[in-house]
């Protein structure tokens, strides 16, 4: 068996964060499961361009400590900043204050500059919508029966659904309005 370290919703609070991981002796554990929505401050202590870049480099830095060992996950807050990434880095500050009238939107958009600018883009190459360790499937949310492919053996309908997954992430502007996108109360 497995000794899997679960980490959930960290929402740029690396006072949580932090205190796991010194408490854990990560050496001990074959697989630190990240499981998502690791922006969008969950209080006003966590908000703003500093508390979102130490959030992007502290996980950075993480993966480049335990490499394969650290599994991130998808959570329905992270969709966005990578949605937004292309656009966000080719516009830089000026164009988004320039084309983003909406203020809370300019906020999301200058929140997805300051991430992408912190993380190469291949961090974002190793989000998985879920992880199968010692015969749980975790994922950020739970994965909807409707969504599981009506195939007997688990490992081939999860695998299906990592395509159905991979196909959906890589065209997220053709695919924005995907249910599998989606946060619900399924």
């Amino acid at each position: 068996m497995s000794r899997l370290l679960l980490i959930p919703d960290i929402h740029q609070d690396l006072t949580f964060l932090s205190r796991i991981l010194d408490r854990e002796k990560l050496d001990r554990f074959d697989q630190i499961i990240l499981m998502g929505d690791y922006f969008d401050a969950r209080s006003e202590a966590f908000e703003g361009e500093m508390a979102t870049r130490m959030t992007a480099r502290f996980l950075l830095e993480l993966v480049r400590q335990y490499r394969r060992k650290v599994r991130l996950l998808w959570g329905n807050h992270d969709i966005i900043y990578c949605r937004l990434r292309e656009y966000v880095l080719r516009v830089g500050a000026e164009g988004i204050a320039r084309e983003v009238e909406d203020p809370e939107l300019r906020e999301t958009f200058q929140r997805t500059l300051w991430i992408n600018e912190s993380w190469p883009g291949e961090m974002w190459a190793r989000f998985e919508m879920a992880v199968k360790a010692d015969g749980w499937l975790i994922s950020h949310a739970g994965i909807h029966p409707d969504f599981w492919p009506a195939n007997p053996d688990p490992d081939n309908a999860l695998s299906q659904l990592r395509d159905q997954w991979d196909s959906v992430i890589g065209d997220l502007f053709e695919n924005e309005d995907h249910p599998l996108l989606e946060a619900g109360q399924a």
